[in-house]
This record gives C-alpha cells, sequence and structure tokens, in this order.
C-alpha cells in the first residue's frame, strides 16, 4: 500500500510503482520493507519510517538497483518514479550491466535441451527393452467375473464383454473355452 493509499487520496500510477517497488524490495532482499505487527504499526511505517536500505540487507546488490528501489519507495510521489517507461528504462540499464556474455547464453539453452532429449531417449529405450510382451506359447488364464453391484442388469455383461474382446485379438493362435 503505497502513503497516499493510506492517507485515503486520490491514486494514479505511481502508487502501481510504490507497489511495485515493495515486491522488488521483497524479491532483492528477503524481508518487507514495512512490517509491524497490527496493521496500524504498518501503516506508520509506511508514512514515517523509510525503509532499510536494499543492499544493507543484501550487499550483493548493485548500488544502481539500490537507487531505482528507493526512489519507487519514495514518500512523495512527486519524487517517485513518474512512469513505468522511466523505471523500466533504469532497470534495463541495470539488467545490462550484468547481462552474461551473448556467446555463453546459447548453453542456458542448448544444454538443458540436449540433456532432456538424451534423458527422454534412454527412457523410451529402457522402456522398450523392458515392456512385457506375449509369445504364442504363453497361456493366459481368466477367471469368471462375478457382478458384486447388486444391479441384475450387469449379470454376465463383464463375461461376454471380455469373451468377445478376447475373440478379436490377432494374436497368432487363440483358442477360447468359455463355459
Amino acid at each position: 500500500m503505497s502513503p497516499e493509499q493510506v492517507r485515503g487520496e486520490k491514486l494514479d500510477a505511481r502508487t502501481d510503482l510504490f507497489s511495485f517497488g515493495l515486491v522488488l524490495y521483497e524479491m532483492a532482499t528477503g524481508q518487507r520493507a514495512f512490517s509491524g505487527e497490527t496493521a496500524a504499526v504498518v501503516q506508520d511505517a509506511i508514512l514515517n519510517q523509510p525503509a532499510v536500505p536494499v543492499r544493507q540487507l543484501n550487499s550483493s546488490l548493485s548500488f544502481k538497483l539500490e537507487q531505482i528501489v528507493g526512489r519507487a519507495l519514495e514518500k512523495d510521489r512527486e519524487k517517485r518514479y513518474q512512469s513505468a517507461d522511466e523505471m523500466r528504462a533504469d532497470l534495463e540499464l541495470v539488467r545490462d550491466g550484468s547481462r552474461p556474455a551473448k556467446g555463453a547464453l546459447w548453453k542456458w539453452f542448448v544444454a538443458p535441451g540436449v540433456f532432456i532429449a538424451l534423458a527422454l531417449g534412454g527412457v523410451l529405450y529402457w522402456h522398450s527393452r523392458n515392456t512385457f510382451r506375449l509369445t504364442a506359447s504363453d497361456t493366459v488364464v481368466f477367471a469368471d467375473l462375478s457382478n458384486l453391484t447388486g444391479d441384475r442388469i450387469f449379470d454376465d455383461v463383464l463375461n461376454t464383454a471380455l469373451r468377445v474382446e478376447l475373440e478379436q485379438t490377432p494374436s497368432p493362435r487363440h483358442s477360447t473355452a468359455f463355459a
């Protein structure tokens, strides 16, 4: 919630930028920018207390990112980012400064793809080698099925359906012996 929301003032896009700043803060530090035991304490912190600088909680972050988050969390919306485009431009500068070299980027896409393809191929090969198949010399015995539903319409339907299905199998040799 932005300071202007707490005060009940008219809201605009800068309120959303404050909220986005809160999300960035929490992503960067793992903590909320403003916290407290009650809603009133949190609202007071939003209105009157500065957030702890992100680099104080996570020293691996860049100074530029700290500036972006700090500006997004400005209490005075006139000092805050005035548009999402303005904030995006600054975030892209941070991203471009820490982007991996283009030559190394393919490793992040090709290597996992090759690994997945090899794993899938291995699983398919293993499955094809370990699939149980009946031969002409195998014997399959089926017992009668009993209708335990209590509904007379199912009496002998399961046995009949199984017999019809087995008679249609394309096995090299089959013998149907149903009583």
